[in-house]
């Protein structure tokens, strides 16, 4: 299991503070799962395609 599963940050979006949660990693294709405190949908994002977002909440690269 990845160690950064389970991790959370927050970001402001429109002024408002949100908290978001690793829930997936996918390590054979890159898809990182997230889901924002207190809603029930997911969004992906991609290591290689938001590699820089992903520095900036301290998310490290690990290969299966």
């Amino acid at each position: 299991m990845n160690p950064m599963i389970g991790k959370t940050f927050k970001g402001t979006i429109d002024g408002e503070v949100r908290t978001y949660e690793i829930i997936n990693i996918d390590n054979e294709l890159g898809w990182i799962t997230l889901q924002r405190h207190g809603q029930k949908s997911v969004f992906y994002l991609h290591e290689d395609i938001h590699k820089h977002f992903l520095a900036k909440i301290g998310y490290q690269r690990r290969q299966p």
